[in-house]
């Protein structure tokens, strides 16, 4: 007998909830097992993320310098301040979000899906342990972290490997260039990326935390992953314009 799958908005209240209790929860990483979990899954996630987000910096890097190599000889001004807003403050927390997404938030949703079907997340109640306490809360608080360190990398590998590569193609002087784009980015900047990336991990791992310690018997662990990817990506662009709107602006008309 088939079931109808949960409703879209039902989804959302629950991810927002499992969100929610996080942030509300980071006070159990004082306890040593919860802290040890978190410290693993930082590790793991970041691991997973550096080998697919080290392709997506160099490709970002290279396709940034196809695109402005004109622009460099006109004006290296002009030049790194587009580098600035299509890279640092809008491509990069994308491009760390997606591969996060792909490897590890499926990961995370058929871990949880799994554990929720063979009965070991109720073992873990019978110990003592809140699942949310235990498995959700430091899966979520990891993920955060890791698209933040991970955003850094990104944009740091990305941004100063098109500057050296720009400089010695084009026979710019690299301390030129590094010296603008240090004008053209501001402390609000870097607040917008770090809020930004948070934010996207914060999504990523809310969706697979709710799918994955929510999937009923009914539902098979196929459908459970590819549900909370869809809707993980749906979140991250509607985040991403939102952070459009209320940030974006007002960063242009100051820099």
């Amino acid at each position: 007998m088939s079931h109808p799958a949960r409703p879209l908005w039902s989804d959302a209240a629950g991810a927002l909830a499992m969100a929610g209790y996080a942030l509300r929860h980071i006070h159990v990483l004082g306890r040593p097992p919860h802290r040890s979990r978190f410290l693993r899954l930082l590790l793991d996630m970041g691991a997973r993320g550096l080998a697919s987000t080290s392709l997506a910096a160099a490709v970002a890097g290279t396709l940034l310098i196809a695109l402005l190599v004109r622009t460099i000889t006109a004006s290296p001004e002009l030049a790194v301040r587009l580098l600035a807003v299509l890279l640092v403050r809008e491509a990069g927390p994308m491009l760390v979000a997606i591969p996060v997404l792909l490897r590890t938030g499926t990961m995370m949703t058929a871990r949880l899906g799994s554990m929720q079907h063979d009965g070991e997340a109720r073992s873990l109640r019978l110990l003592g342990l809140s699942t949310r306490d235990y498995l959700a809360v430091p899966m979520v608080l990891a993920c955060i972290c890791a698209c933040v360190l991970l955003t850094v990398y990104v944009e740091a590998a990305a941004v100063a490997g098109g500057i050296v590569i720009a400089a010695v193609l084009l026979e710019l002087p690299a301390r030129e260039l590094f010296t603008h784009l240090a004008l053209v980015l501001s402390p609000r900047d870097v607040a917008y990326v770090a809020v930004k990336s948070m934010g996207f991990g914060l999504v990523i791992a809310s969706v697979a935390a709710w799918h994955g310690l929510g999937r009923s018997d009914h539902t098979s662990l196929p459908d459970t992953v590819g549900r909370a990817v869809m809707q993980s990506v749906f979140g991250l662009l509607l985040l991403n314009i939102v952070a459009a709107v209320l940030l974006y602006g007002p960063l242009a008309a100051g820099t």
